[in-house]
C-alpha cells in the first residue's frame, strides 16, 4: 500500500518498496530481523539511493509488525549505522 508520505517517490523506488512489502508478508518475526538487516545490500545492489526521509519510511513501513522489543532492535541498529556512516565521512575528509 502506498501512502501519502510515499507519492514523493520515484516509480523505481515505489517499486522497490512494494516489492520489499510483498516479501514482508511471508516473513514471521523470527526471519524479520535478518531480512531488514540485509536491505542495505539489496539497496546497494539496486542501485537506488534513498534520502535519509525515505529510509526512514522504508524503516517505518517494513517494521510496522514488529514487536516493540524488534523494533527498538532496528531503532539501535539505525543509530548504530548513522553513527558509522558519520565517522567514515569524516575520515574522509581528513
Amino acid at each position: 500500500m502506498i501512502s501519502p508520505e510515499q507519492s514523493n517517490l520515484s516509480p523505481e523506488k515505489i517499486a522497490f518498496l512494494t516489492q520489499l512489502m510483498n516479501e514482508t508478508q511471508s516473513k514471521n518475526q523470527n526471519n524479520m530481523l535478518p531480512f531488514l538487516l540485509s536491505l542495505s545490500g539489496r539497496i546497494n545492489q539496486s542501485g537506488l539511493n534513498f534520502t535519509d526521509e525515505e529510509t526512514n519510511l522504508l524503516i517505518k513501513q517494513l517494521t510496522a509488525d514488529l514487536s516493540p522489543k524488534d523494533k527498538q532492535k532496528v531503532e539501535m541498529l539505525k543509530q548504530f549505522s548513522q553513527m558509522l556512516a558519520q565517522k567514515g565521512n569524516t575520515q574522509k575528509n581528513r
